[in-house]
């Protein structure tokens, strides 16, 4: 299964302690500016903003706050050493291996993907984060020694308990797994549909179990949500291109239709009563 993720973006995560403050939007730029940091670059906040999946806004008032505990400069370059140490946790045998290389390599880490921008993209940045933890660990064939839980992965994706609850919810239903009694994950392989909600790379480049979460060579029955949506997606956009009204105007129709709580579900209904609408207006 982890081939179907060869050609996503990724990015090298640290494993936190309890007392580490920051926030999964602060955790996730300064995991991507660290990597920069040991080719000397400084990247900006639209290529964070690329690179993790986030709002250039939200980049930058992450940057405030890194630079508010001191893991970042005033010119937002990383302070290397890292003044705050205990916050990740840190691996003997890579402090050995590369104790004399950039700090950033001394930390147990993991691999998040990158969310695919767009506002068709179902899944939040969260969500990729939870994700992303459990097929890493599922993977690597290692998950926590008394087995998962909310509270685990809201430490380990500095995000919280409510917020997975949330993110378990929803990658549930759109069957890019199933929980399984005693908090274990039953991993399934995706459809295209689902891998388009991550970012390819460039192209030059309850009680917990401890029993293993299962991999399994077949499509979740909820996948099909993000199927049957995808084609009407298609009958939508060709629908639209028939109608004599600008493209502003169709954008904003299409806008309206997709982002509706009952889509696909009688789509053309309410596209008819837009485009009637508009073209009344036009007319007076």
């Amino acid at each position: 299964m982890s081939e179907q993720f060869a050609n996503k973006k990724y990015i090298q995560m640290f494993f936190t302690t309890k007392i580490c403050p920051l926030s999964y939007t602060d955790y996730l730029s300064y995991c991507y500016r660290c990597y920069q940091d040991r080719f000397n670059v400084i990247p900006t906040y639209r290529r964070i903003a690329k690179a993790t999946g986030v709002k250039e806004e939200t980049v930058s008032a992450a940057t405030a706050r890194l630079q508010k505990v001191n893991l970042l400069a005033a010119d937002a370059a990383v302070i290397s050493p890292c003044p705050n140490l205990d916050w990740f946790q840190q691996c003997d045998a890579l402090l050995e291996k590369f104790g004399d290389d950039h700090f950033s390599l001394w930390f147990r880490n993991w691999r998040c993907f990158v969310r695919r921008p767009g506002f068709d993209n179902p899944l939040r940045v969260s969500d990729v984060l939870v994700y992303s933890v459990i097929l890493n660990s599922a993977v690597k064939n290692w998950k926590p020694l008394h087995g998962w839980s909310k509270e685990y992965l809201a430490l380990v994706t500095r995000t919280s308990p409510e917020t997975v609850s949330k993110s378990l919810d929803r990658l549930e239903k759109l069957g890019f797994f199933s929980v399984l009694d005693g908090m274990r994950f039953k991993l399934y392989k995706l459809r295209e549909s689902q891998l388009k909600c991550f970012s390819d790379k460039v192209v030059h480049s309850g009680v917990a179990s401890p029993d293993p979460d299962e991999f399994v060579d077949e499509f979740a029955p909820a996948s099909q949500v993000l199927e049957q949506s995808e084609k009407a997606n298609q009958e939508f956009i060709d629908w639209l291109k028939r109608w004599p009204i600008s493209d502003k105007d169709k954008d904003r129709v299409y806008y309206t239709v997709y982002r509706h709580s009952e889509w696909p579900h009688g789509w053309q209904d309410k596209a008819v009563k837009l485009v009637g609408k508009i073209m009344e207006h036009n007319q007076c």
